[in-house]
């Protein structure tokens, strides 16, 4: 192993957090030692190579340098940040999710792993205009099919069930079912109707109880 892989070693021991890896990229140590990129991909494939560390790369180019045989960082000391700051005691370190490694970083035959970041698990949401397009149906027999593209629909039917509840509708729409036919009471025929007609069906029905 060359010489300016066993010092890029050594750098590498100082910027290892507790966690036992570095995210420092390529380019970092090509303008620390005044050479260029490629030349560091070297030395860095020299110690994959010998052993002496290991790389990851998530999808998105992050990468992580372990070294290897090092569980949790032993060697201590000081950690430079990657961005140049000075020395500061390791203590605890939070794992920055900024891409700082380039694609060209990870295109490199010293990569010996690839992770995936596991895919968040979609919460399943009820659809709100389609619950209350059921009620219509169950109750007063109507819940077409075109209320679904229809966008005046939908956001009456939002606007329903966010300020009224699926049980208040329930009650409105058995109301209106029970009084229909008497005069004057509100006709009801969709969630537009039963939403801009609400407060005139609500004191017709409480005139008739």
């Amino acid at each position: 192993m060359t010489a300016n892989a066993k010092l890029l070693y050594g750098e590498l021991t100082a910027l290892t957090s507790k966690e036992g890896y570095c995210w420092a990229s390529n380019q970092y140590f090509a303008d620390l030692y005044g050479v260029n990129k490629n030349t560091v991909s070297a030395w860095v494939s020299e110690l994959v190579q010998a052993g002496f560390i290991k790389i990851t790369v998530r999808r998105n180019y992050e990468r992580k340098i372990y070294l290897m045989g090092v569980p949790g960082n032993p060697v201590g000391g000081t950690r430079k940040s990657c961005r140049g700051d000075t020395e500061n005691p390791v203590e605890s370190t939070t794992v920055s999710t900024t891409n700082n490694t380039s694609e060209t970083d990870v295109s490199q035959g010293d990569i010996i792993e690839v992770v995936d970041d596991p895919k968040p698990k979609r919460k399943k949401t009820p659809d709100i205009p389609m619950q209350v397009y059921s009620l219509f149906g169950e109750v007063i027999g109507k819940s077409p099919l075109n209320w679904r593209t229809n966008k005046t629909q939908r956001t009456c039917a939002e606007n329903l069930y966010t300020e009224r509840g699926i049980e208040q509708i329930r009650k409105a729409l058995r109301g209106y079912i029970e009084y229909k036919n008497e005069p004057f009471c509100p006709t009801i025929n969709s969630p537009y109707d039963l939403d801009s007609k609400w407060s005139n069906l609500y004191e017709f029905i409480k005139k008739q109880d």
